[in-house]
């Protein structure tokens, strides 16, 4: 009954809807066909929510190339079985997955679209595998202390896009443009530990008798169970940890001893050239703001500026001269497209600007 009330993205977020868009099984296959017919008015509703959550960058299953041929098998014999049957499988079709299941029709399908959608849906099996395995071989840049035994499932957003990605064990991360997350799959036993390069948002489900770690160029984030957010561009001067809620533990890279503990509010920051830690308190909308699509700026400089602006839309910007002021800019930009944002800083900074394609030119 929890169900009739859902939104969209109430499903997303329910473990046991997602658990049945990622992995079915006949069980949870017949469940969600049932309480459709049941609530026809809900198909449209968890329609968009199954699409949702095949887009969305979750757990990825390990399959090797004898796994595909041995399934390329089975569903060969399954083809022939449903040859012998066809009648006896059109009394009992159950579809293959949530798509399937929430975009059926009321009406069955006739004999000759049966066949049909059964060879497609083998088809598609076999192609979303061989998807898998090859996006398994392409993303093969591992850390130098992750044993080749493990499997990494990566995640790369270009500039211009942020997603976000629920974890096996129910962790949610937000990352943010030009940023890399990898992570092994399975998470070993007693440890849940993800590699970041650039900016992200985490809400870790609590486990205690598993840390969660974050590692990054230069130190580790170690926590239980907490919400935070790290920034660590190569390109920078220096790592962010900032912590929302709960409690983190970090280590510069090659040490363990002398950690630091971060308490709710605070931030700590460190220097690569220096080679030290700054702690300080921080504004939580200037370092989270980003993932709720807020373009946010406190005192930022003429190329923080920039360089946001570049990652956030995925574009070049060329200053042709020098400023004739100091920027220090400070201005929140919730949902506005990259000529809105440049029409106001303009007003501010007194330049002129174009945009061609991904190219832009600032000229004062």
């Amino acid at each position: 009954m929890k169900y009739l009330n859902y939104s969209i993205e109430d499903f997303v977020l329910d473990k046991e809807f997602r658990e049945w868009v990622i992995k079915p099984n006949r069980e949870s296959n017949l469940y969600w066909q049932n309480w459709l017919e049941k609530h026809p008015e809900k198909r449209e509703v968890v329609r968009q929510a199954v699409e949702l959550i095949l887009n969305l960058p979750v757990k990825q299953f390990e399959i090797t190339e004898e796994e595909i041929r041995e399934i390329s098998t089975n569903l060969e014999r399954s083809i022939e079985r449903y040859e012998a049957s066809s009648a006896d499988l059109r009394s009992k079709e159950i579809p293959l997955n949530a798509r399937a299941i929430s975009s059926r029709q009321d009406k069955m399908n006739p004999e000759g679209n049966t066949r049909k959608w059964f060879f497609v849906a083998a088809t598609v099996v076999l192609a979303t595998l061989f998807g898998y395995y090859l996006s398994r071989i392409s993303n093969f840049t591992f850390p130098e202390k992750v044993t080749d035994k493990t499997k990494l499932t990566a995640k790369e957003n270009p500039k211009g896009r942020k997603s976000t990605l629920f974890l096996s064990d129910g962790s949610k991360i937000i990352l943010n443009a030009a940023s890399k997350i990898s992570f092994p799959h399975p998470f070993e036993e007693n440890l849940r530990e993800v590699y970041l390069e650039g900016e992200a948002f985490f809400e870790v489900e609590k486990d205690e008798n598993r840390p969660f770690r974050v590692v990054t160029q230069s130190m580790t984030t170690t926590v239980l169970g907490t919400s935070f957010n790290v920034r660590a561009y190569t390109e920078d001067q220096d790592i962010r940890v900032s912590l929302t809620t709960g409690k983190v533990e970090i280590n510069k890279s090659d040490q363990v001893a002398d950690p630091q503990i971060l308490s709710p509010g605070e931030q700590l920051i460190y220097l690569k050239s220096e080679d030290t830690f700054r702690r300080t308190k921080f504004d939580l909308k200037e370092v989270v703001a980003w993932k709720d699509n807020i373009l946010f700026f406190r005192d930022a400089s003429e190329a923080t500026v920039i360089k946001r602006l570049e990652y956030w839309y995925n574009v070049d910007i060329k200053v042709l001269n020098r400023s004739p002021k100091t920027w220090a800019i400070n201005a929140a930009f919730d949902h506005k497209p990259l000529e809105s944002v440049l029409r106001t800083l303009s007003y501010t900074m007194n330049f002129d600007f174009s945009i061609e394609g991904t190219e832009v030119t600032i000229a004062y």
